[in-house]
């Protein structure tokens, strides 16, 4: 399961490579509450 996530989070995260930082960061907060949530 943590391979699956750690794929798909660096697939999300090659996607950024070229949006400015502050895009970047607000995504990925974005994602890492989805994560919560579906966990909890």
């Amino acid at each position: 399961m943590a391979n699956i996530l750690k794929a798909l989070y660096g697939l999300f995260y090659c996607q950024l490579e070229n949006t400015p930082q502050e895009a970047r960061i607000k995504a990925n907060h974005q994602l890492l509450l989805h994560h919560i949530h579906k966990i909890s």
